[in-house]
């Protein structure tokens, strides 16, 4: 079974606005990503993990995008 999950990210905050409550407030979709399995060995893993703990980075997956 091979699931895919999407993250959507809207242009613009409609939450405080005053909408109809019948109608549905419109949504621009900018991005769409995937999540995926990316197969890395231990010795880069270990180097991911450390620049999160050292501070460089907030996370793994920031750390491999920069």
């Amino acid at each position: 079974m091979n699931k895919k999950r999407a993250t959507i990210i809207f242009d613009e905050d409609v939450s405080g606005k005053n909408y109809d409550e019948n109608k549905v407030a419109p949504k621009i979709v900018d991005i769409i990503t995937f999540d995926t399995i990316l197969r890395i060995d231990n010795h880069l893993k270990n180097f991911m993990k450390a620049r999160v703990i050292l501070g460089d980075v907030t996370t793994q997956q920031k750390a491999l995008k920069k």
